[in-house]
């Protein structure tokens, strides 16, 4: 980030890059007194949302290139207390408003993205294993059906050469995956991992921190234990 005032994270207990676009980048900076979300376009113009009543960190964002509406979600994962909030602002990035429409949130939510590829919606992911997906402006939200006991957190959407497109969600113990087409959250399958035997391999059982996608090539796994890649044709521990 170029021509940043370093004066701007003076006194900050942490700074977290919670996500990055073309020309967007937001970052996460705690204060002594709560949360403040800063963003910066094409690495230069710095807007800050800042408002009392964020007291519980300010975990993912997503955008819509449709709408050019951005959404930021404040959530505590680690213990799930406090209201976690979904933050909207319709195409000015500075000006946002707490909206969370239907969204029961006593739950704490683990990450959000836009799917832009096939259902042009909204996901959630929950810390109770749970993922509801959006019209557009996340005025309505939908639970999917899911009989996962786990908690859900960071997501990415991945592409395989063949042109199908998977929702796939990280958790507390190893990640799993919804094919966009039937909105079915199961364990890996050789779609995204090929012939890797997912429960034979020690993610299963690892913290996911993050994934991303490589385009169609394959997606990057960060966990508790290390970066796993797959290519869909292997899993592997890098």
């Amino acid at each position: 980030i170029s021509n940043t005032n370093i004066d701007d994270f003076d006194n900050s207990n942490g700074i977290t890059l919670v996500e990055s676009t073309t020309n967007l980048v937001f970052i996460c900076q705690e204060t002594d007194t709560g949360y403040i979300i800063w963003s910066y376009t094409d690495g230069n113009s710095a807007n800050q949302l800042n408002s009392s009543s964020i007291n519980i960190p300010i975990i993912s964002a997503a955008y819509n290139p449709n709408s050019f509406d951005y959404f930021i979600i404040s959530s505590n994962t680690t213990t799930g207390d406090g209201e976690p909030e979904i933050y909207i602002s319709n195409g000015n990035n500075s000006s946002w408003a707490a909206n969370h429409g239907n969204f029961v949130t006593d739950k704490a939510i683990g990450g959000i993205i836009y799917d832009n590829l096939e259902n042009t919606a909204l996901y959630l992911s929950t810390s109770t294993g749970e993922v509801y997906s959006s019209p557009d402006n996340g005025s309505t939200w939908t639970k999917l059906d899911s009989s996962i006991e786990a908690k859900f957190g960071s997501m990415d959407i991945f592409t395989t050469t063949g042109l199908d497109n998977y929702l796939l969600i990280g958790s507390n113990g190893g990640f799993y995956e919804m094919d966009l087409s039937t909105e079915l959250i199961v364990t890996p399958t050789s779609a995204t991992i090929g012939s890797t035997e997912y429960l034979s391999v020690d993610l299963n059982t690892e913290l996911v921190f993050s994934i991303m996608a490589d385009g169609s090539n394959g997606f990057y796994i960060g966990t508790s234990n290390g970066l796993w890649y797959s290519d869909t044709n292997k899993l592997d521990l890098k």
